[in-house]
């Protein structure tokens, strides 16, 4: 071979060289390419499970609101991952992650910030049933007939420090189920306050009708003892029957279970009471007229006496027989009328 030919077979193979050597750094290239995406895939990855741990252990999110941030980040993931297709170089693959870690973090912190937005979301309609739980008994309160003012005024103070205690209970729960625990239980603490205040409106209730039978008793018993006709068999019969009534009526009313209850034995027992003073004011009158009743006719006898022995006397001459008459009927009318 010509010294063209040798220089030109050591030209192609210098050119060949180069060529094996610029396939092997692009290879090189893409595998050092393909380790760092693979690299940057497991740093997005992992950041991606910190947000779907983080969801995990949210306390106060639902179901619900879990599934909805989970799709978030995912979608987030999916789309971080599609802008590593594209990567040309080092540089592209260090931004995509700088910004996916971002993006993936921002994530996060809005998992933190829905949990404690759904806490105190939480916290506050716990609280708010608890004010109107509170607003309703005070109004069952006020409605109760027979409490005293200084008894109203204790039961509300009882309400507010139940309510005052859940509330506290609820700002110290650390899970969702703490926050409905302390509700709850709050709950529970003033509805006993309120069947409280009904058993002592009851227990006052009763107090207040049996001094009111008691009383009318009283007022009776004294009308019957200050009867001037009426016969002690009779007194003792009348009082014994508003005895007897007033007994029962008291049994009933320590058995009665409602206000209402109350009132009825209460009102039946007054009208009973009402029904005897009646007979007894008839009873009264009665003896009255069975006492004058003698009286009466005796009166009547000695007008009737007195009006013939003046007739006599005036009209009837000078017949000693006709005086004599005269002067003794006058006499008996005179006599009738001492003996009464």
């Amino acid at each position: 071979a010509t010294s063209a030919d040798a220089a030109k077979i050591e030209s192609d193979g210098g050119i060949s060289k180069i060529s094996d050597i610029l396939t092997e750094a692009k290879a090189a290239d893409e595998v050092a390419k393909a380790e760092q995406i693979a690299e940057a895939k497991k740093k997005l990855e992992d950041k991606h499970a910190e947000v779907l741990e983080a969801i995990k252990n949210t306390t106060y999110l639902s179901d619900e609101d879990k599934e909805t941030l989970k799709n978030e980040a995912d979608a987030s993931l999916e789309a971080i991952l599609k802008n590593l297709d594209g990567v040309k170089n080092s540089g592209d693959i260090a931004t995509v992650v700088r910004d996916g870690e971002k993006l993936l973090d921002g994530k996060k912190s809005k998992v933190e910030f829905c949990d404690n937005e759904a806490r105190m979301e939480q916290g506050n309609e716990a609280g708010t049933a608890l004010d109107k739980k509170k607003e309703e008994i005070f109004a069952a309160i006020d409605a109760l007939e027979y409490l005293t003012d200084e008894e109203r005024a204790a039961l509300r103070a009882e309400v507010e420090a139940a309510v005052e205690a859940a509330k506290g209970k609820i700002n110290e729960a650390l899970s969702s189920e703490e926050i409905a625990k302390a509700t709850e239980d709050g709950m529970s603490v003033l509805d006993g306050v309120s069947d409280k205040a009904v058993t002592m409106d009851l227990y006052n209730a009763k107090e207040a009708a049996v001094a009111e039978i008691q009383s009318e008793k009283k007022k009776i018993d004294d009308t019957v003892d200050a009867f001037v006709y009426l016969d002690d068999t009779s007194r003792k019969s009348i009082k014994d029957k508003l005895a007897a009534d007033l007994l029962v009526a008291e049994t009933n009313i320590a058995g009665a279970a409602t206000v209402l209850e109350v009132k009825t034995i209460r009102d039946n027992c007054l009208g009973g009471f009402t029904a005897i003073n009646d007979d007894a004011l008839l009873r009264e009158d009665s003896a009255c007229v069975d006492m004058l009743r003698p009286i009466l006719i005796a009166l009547c006898v000695i007008g009737i006496l007195e009006a013939v022995a003046l007739v006599l006397f005036l009209n009837g001459g000078d017949g000693w027989f006709v005086n004599i008459l005269a002067m003794v009927l006058f006499g008996v009318a005179i006599g009738v009328l001492i003996c009464l």
